[in-house]
């Protein structure tokens, strides 16, 4: 699992804080990622190298407050030219 926070203040002195625990993503074959985020939402999106063609709902993921992503990991097909 992966861990992000989220960070609110409230009040004075009073800070309370909510981790996003989503499965820790790996890099599908003939693919990069980048994943973006801190403390409000973390998100992954994925890119196909030169001559490989995505497939998948979304080329990008974002982990919900319930520790899922909101799709799964997009895969890459090659023998595009």
């Amino acid at each position: 699992m992966s861990t992000q926070c989220i960070w609110s203040l409230w009040f004075t002195y009073k800070v309370m804080s909510t981790c996003l625990d989503c499965p820790v993503l790996r890099v599908p074959p003939n693919a990069l990622m980048d994943t973006q985020g801190m403390y409000e939402s973390l998100s992954t999106t994925f890119y196909c190298l030169d001559g490989y063609l995505m497939t998948g709902a979304s080329d990008t993921v974002v982990c919900r407050p319930d520790g899922t992503w909101d799709h799964r990991v997009p895969e890459c097909v090659g023998g595009i030219a």
